[in-house]
């Protein structure tokens, strides 16, 4: 899995995983809100980082962004996609190390360019190691 920071440097997903499982615990417990807003905002400033990779006009590509990027419709429509996926995987018995690889997995691959921004992830993993997976993937959903 191929992983890159904001400045499109790659990164070790085993260094980003031992400080994940190490500094988790101290992590508050956010909101669902607020990890719909994490995942919008990773969204946004992946794009941001990658645009350059994709786009001759970066002028154009930014103005469009800026008028018809929702944060609210994103962070709805990725936690949606990260949830399922998640319950795809994931059962009652799964480790924290096991629900830490998977989110970055997605993030890996519906995030542009698998930029990882670390703050932002905490708060993702620490909301689904806090939900539980009952509570996170309802039985008939």
């Amino acid at each position: 899995m191929y992983l890159q920071n904001l400045q499109l440097e790659q990164l070790n997903y085993d260094v980003l995983k031992s400080e994940l499982l190490n500094q988790i615990e101290t992590e508050e417990i956010p909101t669902l809100g607020e990890v719909k807003n994490s995942l919008a905002e990773m969204y946004y400033q992946a794009s941001e980082a990658t645009a350059s990779q994709y786009y001759n006009n970066l002028e154009s590509f930014s103005l469009a962004k800026k008028q018809h990027f929702s944060f609210a419709l994103a962070g709805l429509n990725l936690w949606e996609k990260l949830r399922r996926f998640l319950c795809g995987f994931l059962n009652t018995a799964s480790t924290a190390s096991e629900i830490i690889d998977k989110i970055v997995e997605w993030v890996a691959s519906f995030i542009p360019g698998g930029v990882f921004i670390s703050f932002l992830v905490k708060k993702i993993i620490k909301y689904v190691l806090n939900k539980g997976y009952e509570s996170l993937c309802p039985v008939g959903d």
